[in-house]
C-alpha cells in the first residue's frame, strides 16, 4: 500500500520530538514552504541546511540554531549549538519551528542591519553617502547629541540638498544604510520631495517584473527533465587532487550540491555567492570537468573580455591533463578566428567554450550543449539576457556572483532558484618535504 503524501502544512507550527519518528520529507517540505531559506552553512533566523542525515535549522525568535541528527526515521541526537564554533550547547528534546513570516524576518533584519551598520559606521568619514529609507541619499555628517524636551539623543546627522538637515537617533539606526553605488553619479535628495518615492518605486516594480519572469522559468523548468551527469571516476578524483588549494568546508558543501544536480535528471539553476577568491570558479570547474567527460559541452558566458581570457587561463590549466577541448571566442580574437572557433563548437569538437556576448552569436549552434555557467549575469544587457534565457530551457545552468546577496533576495529565490554561498577564504595549501613525507 502506497503510503499517503502528507499535505504541506503553511502558516502552522511543525512539532519536532526525539521520542518520535522523525519526517524528513515533511521536514524540509515546511521549511521550505513556511519562509526558511537553504543554505550550506546556517547564520541567521530563517535559515536551515541540510548535510545528510544532519539538518540545521535556524528557528524564529531562537538565540542560538539547532541541529538534528538522523538515522532512518530516528533522531539520534538532538541539540542547540554555537553556529560560530560548532560547539554544542544543550541537548533538545522538543522543538516547535515557527513559519519564517514577514514579521519574523523584519524582526530578524532589524537586529542585524543595525548591528552590522553600527560597525560600518566606524569606518565612515565625513561627506560618505549614506541612505534613508524613506527620505534617500544624504551625505554623513557625523555623531551629534542633540537634546529634544529635556533629554539628550545620540543622533546620526545627515545632510540633504539645500544643507538642509535630518537627525537620525541612533536607536532607529535600522532605518539606514551604506550607500553601495558608484558615489561619483549619485545625487543627493530633497528632503520633501518626492523624488526619491518615485525612485523607490520604480525600483520596486523592475524587481516585481524580475520576479514574475524568474517564476515563470522556474515553473516551465521544473516540467521538463534534464540529462544526468555523473562523477566520472578516476578521472574526477584525479582532477580533485591537482587542485592547489585546500578545500573550505563551504566549497566542499557547494561542489555536493552542484553534483547532486547535475545527477537528479532535472534542469540545474543554482546560483554561487561568494567573494572574490573564495573559491566558486573551482566549484565550477569541477561540475564542468564532470558534464565535458560525460561527452556533453559546457559554454561559460562572462560580461567582460578581461574575465573571459582570466576564465580562459583557468579552464586550460586546470584541464591541460585530460582530453578536453577548451576554446575561447571572444573580440580578442580575429574573425577568422571565431569562425573557426563557431565551426569547432557546432561539429562538437569543442568541449568548454568561454566567451562574452560573442558566445549569443545566432551562428553558433551548439551540437551537445550540457550546461551552461554564468558569471556576472546582473552586468549584462536586456537583449543579452533575452538570448541567454533561449540558451536555459532544459541544459543544467550555474550563475556566479561576487555582488553580496541581501537576506531579501534570499527569500525571494526559495523554491524558484536554489541557493550556494561560499563565504570562507581559500588556504593556499604549501607543505614542505618533510610533511609530505610525515
Amino acid at each position: 500500500m502506497t503510503k499517503p503524501r502528507l499535505k504541506t502544512q503553511i502558516n502552522e507550527n511543525l512539532n519536532i520530538n526525539i521520542e518520535e519518528k522523525f519526517d524528513y520529507e515533511r521536514t524540509i517540505n515546511y521549511l521550505s514552504a513556511n519562509g526558511y531559506a537553504r543554505v550550506s552553512s546556517i547564520r541567521e533566523n530563517g535559515e536551515f541546511s541540510v548535510k545528510g542525515d544532519v539538518i540545521d535549522i535556524f528557528p524564529t525568535d531562537f538565540k542560538n540554531p539547532v541541529r538534528i541528527n538522523i538515522f532512518g526515521d530516528e533522531i539520534e541526537k538532538f541539540e542547540e549549538f554555537n553556529p560560530k564554533n560548532q560547539k554544542s550547547i544543550q541537548s533538545v528534546f522538543r522543538l516547535i519551528i515557527k513559519p519564517f513570516n514577514e514579521f519574523s524576518f523584519n524582526q530578524s533584519k532589524r537586529t542585524i542591519k543595525a548591528d552590522t551598520f553600527l560597525t560600518d559606521l566606524s569606518t565612515f568619514e565625513q561627506d560618505d553617502l549614506i541612505v534613508h529609507v524613506d527620505h534617500g541619499i544624504g551625505k554623513f555628517n557625523g555623531l551629534k547629541n542633540v537634546t529634544v524636551l529635556e533629554n539628550d539623543h545620540d543622533c546620526i546627522e545627515i545632510t540633504y540638498f539645500n544643507n538642509d538637515k535630518l537627525y537620525v537617533p541612533v536607536e532607529n539606526i535600522e532605518l539606514l544604510s551604506k550607500y553601495g553605488g558608484n558615489s561619483e553619479f549619485a545625487q543627493i535628495d530633497k528632503l520633501g520631495s518626492s523624488n526619491w518615492q518615485f525612485r523607490k518605486a520604480s525600483a520596486k516594480n523592475k524587481i516585481n517584473e524580475i520576479a514574475e519572469d524568474l517564476i515563470k522559468v522556474a515553473a516551465e523548468r521544473s516540467l521538463k527533465e534534464a540529462t544526468k551527469y555523473t562523477v566520472q571516476e578516476p578521472y574526477y578524483s584525479n582532477f580533485i587532487n591537482e587542485f592547489e588549494f585546500q578545500d573550505t568546508e563551504d566549497q566542499a558543501n557547494v561542489t555536493s550540491e552542484l553534483l547532486f544536480d547535475l545527477n537528479s535528471g532535472l534542469p540545474m539553476d543554482r546560483l554561487i555567492c561568494g567573494d572574490v577568491g573564495f573559491g566558486k570558479t573551482e566549484v565550477a570547474l569541477r561540475g564542468a570537468f564532470n558534464v565535458a567527460m560525460s561527452g556533453a559541452q559546457v559554454a561559460f558566458i562572462v560580461p567582460t573580455t578581461l574575465l573571459c581570457s582570466q576564465h580562459y587561463e583557468n579552464f586550460t590549466k586546470r584541464f591541460k591533463n585530460f582530453p578536453l577541448k577548451v576554446d575561447q571566442i571572444s573580440r580578442l580574437n580575429s574573425t577568422s578566428e571565431n569562425n573557426k572557433i563557431i565551426e569547432r563548437i557546432n561539429s562538437g569538437e569543442s568541449d568548454v567554450v568561454v566567451g562574452t556576448h560573442a558566445l549569443l552569436n545566432s551562428k553558433i549552434k551548439f551540437k551537445k550543449l550540457g550546461m551552461l555557467i554564468i558569471d556576472e549575469e546582473q552586468h549584462f544587457g536586456v537583449s543579452q539576457k533575452e538570448k541567454i534565457k533561449s540558451l536555459r530551457s532544459n541544459v543544467h545552468v550555474l550563475a556566479l556572483t561576487a555582488t553580496p546577496i541581501p537576506r531579501t533576495l534570499q527569500m525571494s529565490l526559495v523554491g524558484i532558484r536554489d541557493l550556494s554561498i561560499i563565504s570562507i577564504v581559500m588556504a593556499r595549501c604549501i607543505m614542505s618535504a618533510q610533511e609530505l613525507t610525515n
